[in-house]
């Protein structure tokens, strides 16, 4: 139960000079036939560098970060943000839900009433007003796309994830109950029915994601 081997996209099949996922499976098989021991202690290396980097015990993961990491984390945000199109840095722009969550908690912390609170929420609130009038949001099937590859949120990349959707419903639904706006509940209601719909497997689970190749199911919209 320890990594060795990790990347962020295999296509089905092999193309354009990148290996199909069933040739990955095949290639780790045979690696783990022959070389388990080295991989076996490389894996070790990897998870006690991993340690490190956490901090080496489960008592600094669970301990709540003070008030000036807060300050320095808010700073650094603000710092990157887009006051004209909403959103932090420029092109491509994802939608960082854990931004959005931050800001709520530093706004709530903080207080909306003061300066530095109301200017986490402003912050939040404008960019999720964006992202929602933008192209990243499917208007006609529902859900969030993975980024916009402009800074205006105008053109998606044509893919939508499962744990995009899980927590910008769950930021959208901050920003309402934060802000007092309803309208911030509709894109939230938008992708949990866009989930329910195309992501929800008939027997219970969910599909972790949906491409511009997915096929869509019987019936829904193409």
């Amino acid at each position: 139960l320890k990594p060795f081997v990790g990347a962020t996209y295999f296509p089905p099949e092999d193309k354009y000079g990148r290996p199909g996922f069933k040739s990955v499976l095949r290639q780790l098989a045979t690696a783990w036939k022959n070389e388990e021991g080295e991989i076996r202690t490389q894996a070790g290396q990897v998870t006690e560098q991993l340690r490190k980097v956490a901090g080496g015990s489960s008592a600094v993961a669970e301990r709540l970060p003070d008030a000036k990491l807060l300050q320095t984390a808010f700073e650094q945000l603000a710092s990157r943000y887009d006051a004209t199109h909403g959103g932090f840095g420029s092109a491509p722009k994802f939608p960082r839900p854990v931004t959005h969550n931050f800001l709520h908690h530093f706004a709530a912390v903080e207080g909306g009433n003061t300066k530095p609170g109301a200017r986490a929420l402003e912050m939040s609130a404008e960019s999720l007003r964006k992202m929602a009038a933008g192209g990243i949001h499917d208007h006609i099937g529902g859900g969030f796309h993975r980024y916009s590859v402009d800074r205006y949120w105008h053109v998606p990349h044509y893919e939508k994830m499962l744990y995009d959707q899980a927590q910008l419903a769950v930021a959208f639904l901050d920003a309402s109950r934060l802000t007092g706006e309803a309208g911030f509940a509709d894109p939230a209601r938008d992708i949990l029915i866009y989930v329910l719909r195309d992501l929800t497997d008939p027997k219970g689970g969910f599909y972790s994601a949906e491409d511009a190749d997915s096929l869509p199911a019987p019936g829904a919209p193409h």
